[in-house]
């Protein structure tokens, strides 16, 4: 299964963490508006980083997405 996770602080980095270590699950990309945060991420998980969630979903494709962001940046 494709995954990717969607805001790459503490949270997002622990969901990271965790597909990484899950047989049969696949980190593809890690997004988050931080630039340097979601490089450094995707970097070590060896996945794809993107800026915009948009951006990562029409390139990536993943079959689940993990949002770790404050609900506040969703309804911005």
């Amino acid at each position: 299964m494709k995954v990717a996770v969607v805001g790459v602080g503490s949270m997002g980095r622990n969901h990271a963490r965790v597909y990484s270590e899950l047989p049969g699950v696949e980190l593809v990309a890690v997004c988050d508006t931080d630039v340097r945060l979601a490089n450094e991420v995707a970097s070590h998980y060896r996945a794809a980083s993107f800026q915009d969630y948009r951006e990562m979903l029409d390139l990536v494709r993943p079959e689940a997405v993990s949002v770790t962001v404050p609900l506040l940046h969703i309804w911005k």
